[in-house]
């Protein structure tokens, strides 16, 4: 039987109003959102729709429904021209992250700069990595089997 794992920490830098340090989040076995107007708690609902649209292979057509660069990049992408993000997901036996940079390319789209999956099995001190590659518009994580093992 697989490894049950939980989402434990999101790190997210460049989504909308979501960046430095202001856009990692620790999580517990509930989590619950709270904050003033404009503290970003719709964007990071969204950011996680992002990621449901990349598991379907709609990357592109999510970003581009969302305004592309200008819309999705803090302050129109005057200050940065990429997205990166770490996903840690910790289980019985292992401990999984998921890293994705999605660049800005000429277009004012997206492309995907590195993808890349570490596995630490307990014990271990130097993790395995997947690397998922660059260059797509598409995400490859949801074409990988066997990242349980």
């Amino acid at each position: 039987m697989p490894d049950r794992q939980m989402l434990e920490e999101v790190f997210v830098d460049g989504w909308k109003t979501l960046y430095g340090q202001g856009g990692k989040l620790t999580l517990g076995s509930v989590n619950v959102l709270l904050g003033a107007n404009g503290a970003g708690k719709s964007n990071l609902v969204s950011f996680f729709q992002m990621l449901e649209h990349m598991m379907r292979g709609e990357l592109h057509s999510f970003l581009a429904g969302q305004g592309f660069a200008e819309r999705v990049l803090p302050h129109g992408g005057k200050k940065s021209s990429e997205i990166s993000t770490r996903l840690v997901f910790r289980g019985a036996e292992f401990t999984h992250a998921y890293e994705l940079i999605l660049a800005r390319d000429t277009t004012e789209g997206f492309i995907i700069k590195d993808e890349r999956i570490l596995c630490l099995k307990d014990g271990e001190t130097k993790p395995s990595e997947v690397r998922l590659g660059g260059g797509s518009k598409e995400s490859a994580l949801s074409e990988k089997e066997g990242l349980d093992k």
